[in-house]
Order: C-alpha cells, then sequence, then structure tokens
C-alpha cells in the first residue's frame, strides 16, 4: 500500500481539505482512501499547550485505521498535525509508524509569505523587522513556522519528500493537484477544484483595514463566532473591486529571508533548486509601498459605520511614550540601511535617534557625562559560556557582537578557565574561592563580567542576546557607565552592562557577589549576584556625586529595536537561573 502524507502550511491547508474532501469518491474509485485527522477541536488560544494530545489523538486513529484499509493507497492530511508535530518532535515517529503498513512519500505547499493571513505570523518580517531564523526556530520553537515544520517532515522522509510552491495569489488547488500527484496519485483523476478565497484577493491597504476592524470587533464585545461573520462580510466587501496594489513583503526583507531560508533550512533547500528557490521569495515581488494612513482610517470608518460598530477613540501619546514610538522607527530604518549598504541614510538616523529621540524617553538619566576625566569605554564586548563550547543555537546570536554589535572592536567568549583566571586577578583569594564555590554557571557568569570589566572594562552582554545595531552607533556617551533599566521600576538588569576600567560600581558587585557566595546567606541567584543584589549596589552607587553614567529603559535596548534577546532559547527551558536556587 502507498501513502501519501500531506503536510499543510496554515495559509493553503484548507484549500487541500477542500480538495480531498471533495473528491473522495473518485479517489475511493482509483482505490485510494483520506485518512482525516480526528483530534478535539481545540481553539487557538488553547492549542500550545494541546499539541501532543492532538498528536497522540491523530496518530491513534491511524494505527486503528490503517490496517483495515482495504485500498491501494492512502492520502494523510496533516494541516494542523503539522503544527503539533513541530513543537512534539514526533515526525520521524510518525513516518515509522506509517512505515510499517505501506511505502511512504511526503511533501509540502509552499507559499509565498506575502499573502494577509501569513501576515498574522509574520508580523515582524511585514514590518521590515528582519531577522535570521534562529536554530531554535529551524529545529521547531513554535507552531506557525514555516520553514521549520517543512525541514523536519523533509528529514523524516528523506529523498521522498517534495515540496510543491505556490503563487501569492489565486485558488492552490491546481498545486494541490501537483501535490498529490507527486505523493503517487493518479494524475488521471478530474477533480473538483475549490474557487480561491476572497482573503487572497486584499491588498496593502485592505490588510491593514482588516487588521484594525478585528480590534473594533473585540472593542465591540463580538464573540468569535459573530466576529468570524462579520469578518467574513467586511473581506466580501473589501475585494468587491479588482485590488491594485497587492500585498507585499518589504523588498529587502524578501532578499534577507531568502538568504536565510538558502543557509538554515538546508533540508528543504535541497528539495528545491536554486532558480526555484530565488523564484519562490522573487517572483512579482512589487516594492513595498507605504499605505496612506487616511486611506485606512477612511475605508475603516467606512466599514465600521455599515456594520454599526464603534470605533474606540485614540488616546494621546504621552511624550515618552512617542519618543519610544520615534526611536523605534528609526532604528528600524537605520538597520534596513545598514542591511542596503546606505551609509548616509543609516548616519542620518543614528546620529538623530542618540542626540535628540534617547534623551527624551521617560526613563532616561544622564549624570557625569562628558567629564575630561572620564575615558571612553572600550570598544570590546564580553560574553560567558559554561561548560564550553556553547550550544550551536547561540553561535549565530554571538557572532553578531563580533558582525554588527562591535565591528572595530574585539569580541571575547570566555569560559570556566578564563572566568576564574579574571576574577581571581581581581578578588585574589576570596575570588578563588567564591568561583569555585559557585554550583551554577549564572553566578561563575556573573563574577566573571564584574572582574572582567573593573579590570579592563567594555561591554558584557548575555549570551542569548543579538546584535542589531552598532553599540558605538548608538550609545557614544563620554561616562564611566551604560546601564539599563526597567521601565516603571528600579531594576536594573545586569545582563548589558558599559564600563570603564577601574569602574567602583564594577568592584563592589565583584566583593559583594562573592561573599554571598562564601557567606551562603542567599539562596537565589538574583540575590546572591544576579539583578536584585546588582539593582541595589546601582542605586547606591547613583547617590555618590563622582558618579558617572548613563540609564537606558529596556524596552529600546531589548525589545527586538537594538537587540533581540532570545528568550525562547534551550538552555532557559531547564536549569535556568530564574528558576534555580543554589
Amino acid at each position: 500500500m502507498r501513502i501519501g502524507l500531506h503536510v499543510g502550511l496554515t495559509t493553503v491547508g484548507n484549500d487541500v481539505l477542500e480538495v480531498l474532501s471533495a473528491n473522495q469518491n473518485a479517489l475511493a474509485d482509483h482505490d485510494w482512501t483520506v485518512a482525516p485527522e480526528e483530534h478535539d477541536f481545540l481553539p487557538p488560544e488553547e492549542e500550545p499547550q494541546n499539541l501532543a494530545r492532538i498528536v497522540a489523538q491523530t496518530t491513534d486513529g491511524w494505527a486503528s485505521w490503517l490496517p483495515s484499509a482495504q485500498a491501494a493507497g492512502a492520502v494523510m492530511s496533516c494541516v494542523h498535525l503539522g503544527d503539533a508535530l513541530l513543537v512534539g518532535g514526533q515526525a520521524d515517529e510518525v513516518v515509522a509508524q506509517l512505515e510499517e503498513y505501506g511505502e511512504v512519500s511526503g511533501g509540502a505547499l509552499v507559499r509565498r509569505i506575502d499573502d494577509y493571513i501569513a501576515a498574522r505570523y509574520m508580523l515582524e518580517l511585514f514590518a521590515g523587522r528582519v531577522r535570521r531564523l534562529s536554530d531554535r526556530e529551524l529545529a521547531g520553537g513554535g507552531p506557525n513556522n514555516y520553514f521549520p515544520r517543512i525541514s523536519r517532515w523533509q528529514s523524516a522522509c528523506g529523498s521522498k519528500f517534495r515540496a510543491v510552491l505556490c503563487p501569492s495569489t489565486g485558488s492552490d488547488a491546481e498545486f494541490v493537484v501537483e501535490l498529490l500527484h507527486a505523493l503517487g496519485v493518479p494524475d488521471s483523476l478530474h477533480l473538483d477544484l475549490p474557487d480561491a478565497p476572497d482573503i487572497k484577493s486584499v491588498g496593502a491597504v485592505e490588510a491593514e483595514v482588516l487588521r484594525r476592524f478585528n480590534r473594533v470587533m473585540k472593542h465591540n464585545g463580538l464573540d468569535e463566532a459573530q466576529s468570524q461573520t462579520v469578518r467574513t462580510s467586511a473581506i466580501a466587501r473589501l475585494t468587491a473591486e479588482p485590488n491594485q496594489r497587492p500585498f507585499a513583503i518589504p523588498t529587502d526583507a524578501a532578499n534577507y529571508l531568502l538568504d536565510t531560508y538558502e543557509e538554515s533550512a538546508k533540508e528543504l533547500a535541497e528539495s528545491m533548486t536554486p532558480d526555484q528557490a530565488k523564484t519562490f521569495l522573487s517572483r512579482d515581488l512589487p516594492l513595498d509601498v507605504p499605505v496612506e494612513e487616511r486611506e485606512v482610517e477612511g475605508c475603516l470608518e467606512s466599514l465600521a459605520a455599515e456594520f454599526e460598530l464603534t470605533i474606540q477613540a485614540k488616546q494621546p501619546k504621552s511624550p515618552g511614550d512617542q519618543a519610544l514610538s520615534n526611536v523605534r522607527r528609526l532604528v528600524r530604518k537605520a538597520r534596513t540601511a545598514r542591511i542596503q549598504e546606505d551609509s548616509e541614510e543609516y548616519l542620518r538616523c543614528s546620529r538623530r535617534v542618540r542626540r535628540r529621540l534617547i534623551p527624551e524617553l521617560s526613563e532616561f538619566r544622564k549624570q557625569g557625562a562628558g567629564q575630561q576625566a572620564t575615558a571612553a569605554i572600550p570598544d570590546r564586548v564580553l560574553q560567558y559560556w559554561d561548560p564550553s563550547p556553547p550550544p550551536d543555537e547561540m553561535l549565530p546570536w554571538m557572532d553578531s557582537w563580533a558582525t554588527v554589535g562591535m565591528p572595530d572592536g574585539t569580541h571575547e567568549v570566555a569560559d570556566y578557565e578564563r572566568g576564574l583566571a579574571a576574577v581571581v586577578e581581581a578578588a585574589g583569594d576570596l575570588g578563588r574561592r567564591a568561583f569555585e564555590a559557585s554550583t551554577h554557571p549564572a553566578v561563575r557568569s556573573d563574577l566573571f563580567r564584574y572582574a572582567e570589566l573593573h579590570l579592563r572594562g567594555g561591554w558584557y552582554v548575555d549570551a542569548e542576546h543579538e546584535a542589531l545595531v552598532s553599540i558605538n552607533d548608538f550609545f557614544p556617551w563620554q561616562v564611566e557607565h551604560v546601564l539599563v533599566i526597567r521601565p516603571n521600576t528600579e531594576r536594573f538588569p545586569n545582563g548589558f552592562i558599559g564600563a570603564v576600567a577601574g569602574s567602583p560600581l564594577m568592584s563592589d558587585a565583584l566583593d559583594t557577589a562573592c561573599r554571598n557566595v562564601l557567606d551562603g546567606v542567599e539562596v537565589s541567584i538574583v540575590e546572591i549576584s544576579g539583578p536584585r543584589m546588582f539593582s541595589r549596589l546601582v542605586h547606591q552607587y547613583m547617590k555618590v556625586p563622582s558618579a558617572s553614567f548613563v540609564v537606558l529603559p529596556t524596552n529600546v535596548v531589548f525589545g527586538d529595536v537594538m537587540q533581540q534577546v532570545h528568550n525562547e532559547a534551550a538552555y532557559k527551558a531547564h536549569g535556568h537561573w530564574r528558576h534555580a536556587d543554589i
């Protein structure tokens, strides 16, 4: 028995289901039968924590169904199961199970991700916030990552996997037929093909209107069933006239994603020729044209009035919130200019951010800047990983500090031996005893950063941080310390610190952390050597008249603006310092 395994993407899955459902009798005439996904319905908000249950229900159902199937072949539709397997990691297990009953082939429909539905899962991309997919994402770190999902099936099915490319508009049905043929279903079948849904005809303006319209329905208290009815009517209204401005990925984002796709999703790339891969992202890609705000608002008001919905009045932004918005907008423009090698635009944006906008942020503080006696913070970035070497998923983030964060300086990743040497050099026998007594690498990392910054100065950055802009282009102040603070709190994280050599704050932090380790009074890492201990010392330091520092809010430094913090890193799932006691 031949088994065809379809792995659907969310954007194209419904077409596949409709083709299979509409043609079950025709398939049966050719001795093929269709296995449905048999699992409980889960509202979207419940899916992440219940995906493993979806896998178990469907695969259990297939296990009882396959032995009794009197057919020459079977087609498995795995549209939602593909999401579950991405998280649960059972793709190999399912393929092995199916191979007990027959020869297995696998395939996926791949749509260019520039239609409205896909935008829900690719908001970073469509906003121009381009980034490389992390190794964790490519290994299956979330339910809506397309490339990891397909790569996992490719790995499980090997050479019997095929990827079929779909256009960005119109019905996918003919490509469903192409995939079914690749999976072994006779191409002589005359399948009934469904019409393309209206949603695939929306353009750039309509996509933005629908995004805001969803928010309007929520504010008006519509439940999901009511919202779906209204949404369907709204889409029909918005697509009544032919669209002249298709929804598009920014060109630089598409090219950047193409690089990511070819470099990282190697298993999938092997199923396509380089020309196919280039076509996949570049075919008829329109330039990114800004949407006129007045046109969007006018269309939204008309749509809301037609369905008797009230648009919530916009609340004016505070000066601090407006400054934050402006910083984020200009930093994104600067990053795009860097990718496009437009040095003039990059310089203009970075200069405006650091000179005019950052000082307007609510949490920004500055003291002792420009003092003649203050030396510059050295051009070096320090990180720590223990035990060495760092996991593969961390390497691209760490490497970004040499290529983007400090391209004209140095970058060093210290390990246990290097950390011990620095702590002993800075704190002598006290440091040696504390470092060797530390049972968690997070404590040793804290001791190293305080010691090395005190000895030689520089910038310390946690290992899961990825550089998106150059430190020197955005943090040029002549101060002894650059610190970050969590907005609306008095907490100073120690995952990003700039300091000059001889820093009294770093010296106090090292001495206090060493004594906390050896005294054994505290049991939580945040209290022994981490952010809470560090915050108390920062408050003491800032009261000293000679203190020299700049303080920046974390939502500017970390929030995927100047740095991206990969909180989904695998090491954080087990034994992370936040959940560890000493």
